[in-house]
C-alpha cells in the first residue's frame, strides 16, 4: 500500500505501477526528473503522492483515473505535463501551474469532476489562467481548459477567439456561457456532456459552424447572430 522508491533512481519508466489498484501512498526520492507514461495509470487508491523538486517531466497518463488523489503539489523547475496526465482525478480539487512549465499536454485535467482551477503562475511565459480558474494559452486567444467543478454562469475574456477541442466537456454544472467577439472557432466536443448546460450566448461573435449543438440535450436559449452561420449540422 506504502511505497519509497530508493534513492539514486533518475527516472520512473513506463507501466511501473500500471493499476495497483491498493496503492495509496509514494514518495518519489530526489533525483528523480521524469515519470514516464501510464506509471500510476489506474491506481484508483491512490492518495498520496510526493514529487521530488528536481521533476521536469511527467508522462502522457501518468496518474489517469487515480480517482482517490486529492492534490499533487508540482514544483518550479518542472516542464513537461504529457497528454491526460490528470485526467479523471476525481478527487483533484486544485491544480498549480509553475512559471517553468512550457508543455501541457492535450486533454491533461479533462473529467476531473472535483477541479475547482487551474491556476498557472503569472510568470509563466506559455499559458495563463483567469479569476475562474480556466486554462489559456498566455495571451488568452485559446481557450484551453475549464475546471471541471466550474458551475453557474462564466464568460470569456475579450481576448479569446478559440475555444479548443474537449474545453468544457464533462462541466455537469456550467449552466450559461456568453462569449465575447472575438470568437472565431469552437472546438469538437467543446461541451459534450455539459447536462447542465441551458443557455449559450454567441450572438457578437464570428463562429460560423454550430455542429456542436447537437450535444446539448438540455440547451433552452441560444443567443446567436444568425446572419454568420455557415453550417448547422
Amino acid at each position: 500500500e506504502s511505497v519509497s522508491l530508493p534513492t539514486g533512481a533518475t527516472s520512473m519508466g513506463d507501466y511501473v505501477f500500471y493499476q495497483c489498484a491498493k496503492l495509496k501512498t509514494v514518495t518519489v526520492p530526489a533525483g528523480v526528473t521524469a515519470i514516464g507514461q501510464y506509471v500510476f495509470f489506474g491506481c484508483a487508491a491512490l492518495t498520496d503522492i510526493t514529487l521530488p523538486a528536481g521533476l521536469t517531466a511527467i508522462g502522457d497518463y501518468a496518474f489517469y483515473q487515480c480517482a482517490a488523489l486529492p492534490e499533487v503539489k508540482l514544483h518550479e523547475g518542472i516542464t513537461t505535463i504529457g497528454i491526460s496526465a490528470f485526467s479523471r482525478c476525481d478527487s483533484l480539487e486544485t491544480v498549480s501551474i509553475p512559471k517553468s512549465v512550457t508543455e501541457i499536454g492535450r486533454y491533461a485535467f479533462l473529467r476531473c469532476e472535483k477541479l475547482k482551477e487551474i491556476r498557472v503562475d503569472g510568470n509563466n511565459p506559455n499559458y495563463s489562467s483567469d479569476s475562474a480558474g480556466v486554462l489559456f494559452d498566455k495571451n488568452q486567444t485559446r481557450l484551453i481548459q475549464a475546471p471541471g467543478a466550474i458551475s453557474g454562469s462564466y464568460t470569456t475574456p475579450e481576448t479569446v477567439n478559440i475555444i479548443g477541442g474537449y474545453a468544457f466537456m464533462y462541466c455537469d454544472g456550467l449552466e450559461k456561457i456568453t462569449f465575447t467577439e472575438g470568437l472565431t472557432d469552437i472546438g469538437g466536443n467543446a461541451f459534450t456532456y455539459c447536462t447542465g448546460l441551458t443557455e449559450l450566448n454567441l450572438k457578437h461573435n464570428a463562429v460560423t459552424d454550430l455542429s456542436y449543438l447537437s450535444t446539448l440535450n438540455n440547451l433552452e436559449t441560444l443567443d446567436v447572430a444568425f446572419n454568420a452561420i455557415s453550417d448547422l449540422r
